[in-house]
């Protein structure tokens, strides 16, 4: 969505589709859009980052504690 044009194939849609309902999309797409639209506006303004995303740490930071575990012990 937030290519130009913001197109999605049918394959990404049935895949969407069978995880979510049509009112679900509907409301995953808005907020999809809202943010996108406040990071366009944020660069008009020159608004900076608030520096709360860190790519390299995102993957340890959404795991669940079950799967942190299970990563620890297997290693």
């Amino acid at each position: 969505m937030v290519e130009v044009p913001a197109n999605i194939s049918d394959n990404l849609y049935s895949r969407l589709r069978s995880e979510f309902s049509e009112e679900q999309l509907i409301e995953l797409s808005a907020q999809i859009a809202f943010e996108n639209f406040r990071a366009r506006l944020n660069r008009v303004f020159n608004v900076p980052s608030d520096d709360l995303y860190h790519p390299e740490n995102a993957n340890e930071k959404h795991k669940s504690p079950a799967t942190s575990a299970a990563m620890s012990s297997a290693r």
